[in-house]
C-alpha cells in the first residue's frame, strides 16, 4: 500500500490507522523510492515518514489521538524545501524544534500551538524561526495565562516578552497572529533592544495583525498603567501603513476605543476590524463613530460579544448615515 504513495500529491494520516498498544506494528514498510508528496498532515508519532518526502512544501504535525510518544522532530529537517509548517500540541523537544527551524531556509509560514506548560520556559528556541530569511506569516497560539498556575505566570512572562520582541522585529512579516499570552500589551510594540527613547512598531509591513492578550497584574490594578499602555499601542499602530485586517482580543478593550481610534487618525488601508472584549461590555454607537472616522475604507466590522440591544442601536446608526457598504 505504501508504495502507492509515490504518486500522491497530498496525504493526511489519522491516528485510526495505527494501534498504539502494539508499538512494533507502527513501523511502516520502506518505500522503494522517495515520495513526491507536496502536502502532508501526519500525527507526530510518525515523523519518520518525513525522510521519504524531500519535495514536501506544506506540513502539519498533529497530536496523536490515542496518546503515545512523539517521534523525533529532527526528521522534519530532511524537508529542506518546506514552505509552510504547522505544529499542534505538546510533548516535544524544544531544542529539536529549534534545530529544525535553523535548517529550513525556505520557510515562509510558521504556525505553532503549544499545550505543555513547561514549554513556556523554553520559548527562546522559537526565536530561531526568525532566522528564515523569507518568513512572512507567523502564528503563535499559547495556553492562556488563566490556564497556568498563578505561581508560574510571573516566571513565564520574561520568556514570552523576549520572544515577542525578537519575533516582532521581523519587518517583512505580512501576517502576525499571537494568541493566549499574558504580557503587557505594549510589549508587541517595543523596540527589540529596549534602548530606543520612543518604542516603535518594527513590524511595519504587516497586513494582518491578530493579538489575543491578557492583562498583567499591573494593568489589572492600575488604570493609569492601562491607559498609558493602550495609548502607546494605538500610537504605534498608526505607523503600520499597510494594515488591512486587525483583530484585538483583550479584557476591557472597549474602554480604549474612542480615544484610541482618535489617536490612530486615518487608517486608509484598514478593511476588516474585529474587537473582542471578554468582559461583555455594552458596545455603544460612539465607539462605532470613532472607528468609522478613523477607517474610512472599512468594509467589515465585528464587535463581540454583542447584545441584541447594542446590535440594533449600531445598525440604526449605520443606516441613518447610509453606511450600507459596511458589513456589521
Amino acid at each position: 500500500m505504501f508504495s502507492r504513495f509515490e504518486q500522491l500529491d497530498e496525504l493526511m494520516l489519522g491516528g485510526t490507522w495505527f494501534r498504539p498498544e502494539t508499538p512494533a506494528e507502527l513501523d511502516l514498510p520502506p518505500a522503494t523510492k522517495p515520495w513526491k508528496l507536496a502536502k502532508l498532515k501526519v500525527p507526530r508519532q510518525h515523523t519518520e515518514l518525513l525522510r521519504m518526502c524531500p519535495e514536501l512544501r506544506v506540513l502539519e504535525l498533529s497530536p496523536f489521538p490515542f496518546g503515545g510518544t512523539p517521534s523525533s522532530m529532527v526528521n522534519a529537517a530532511s524537508c529542506a524545501n518546506l514552505q509552510e509548517l504547522r505544529f499542534v500540541g505538546g510533548g516535544f523537544n524544544m531544542l529539536d524544534f529549534g534545530t529544525v527551524l535553523l535548517q529550513i531556509r525556505a520557510l515562509t509560514m510558521l504556525g505553532v500551538r503549544m499545550w505543555d506548560q513547561d514549554q513556556f520556559f523554553h520559548l527562546d528556541v522559537l526565536v530561531d524561526a526568525a532566522i528564515a530569511p523569507g518568513l512572512r506569516h507567523l502564528e503563535l497560539d499559547f495556553l492562556s495565562a488563566q490556564q497556568l498556575p498563578a505561581d508560574q505566570v510571573e516566571l513565564a512572562a520574561p520568556h514570552q516578552e523576549r520572544l515577542v520582541r525578537i519575533l516582532n522585529s521581523r519587518g517583512q512579516l505580512e501576517t502576525f497572529e499571537l494568541k493566549g499570552i499574558a504580557v503587557r500589551a505594549d510589549t508587541f510594540f517595543s523596540s527589540m533592544d529596549g534602548e530606543a527613547s520612543t518604542p516603535r512598531c518594527p513590524c511595519h509591513h504587516v497586513k494582518k495583525l491578530n493579538l489575543e492578550i491578557y492583562m498583567t497584574p499591573a494593568m489589572d490594578t492600575d488604570p493609569i498603567v492601562s491607559q498609558e499602555v493602550w495609548s502607546l499601542i494605538y500610537t504605534q499602530l498608526r505607523a503600520v501603513g499597510a494594515l488591512r485586517i486587525l483583530t484585538l482580543v483583550c479584557p476591557d478593550i472597549h474602554s480604549t476605543v474612542e480615544r484610541g481610534f482618535e489617536v490612530l487618525g486615518k487608517m486608509a488601508t484598514l478593511a476588516e476590524l474585529s474587537l473582542v472584549d471578554p468582559t461583555r461590555p455594552p458596545w455603544l454607537t460612539t465607539f462605532v463613530e470613532a472607528i468609522v472616522a478613523a477607517a474610512p475604507r472599512l468594509k467589515s466590522m465585528s464587535l463581540r460579544p454583542l447584545t441584541d440591544a447594542s446590535r440594533d442601536l449600531i445598525n440604526g446608526w449605520l443606516t441613518e448615515r447610509k453606511k450600507t457598504d459596511l458589513r456589521f
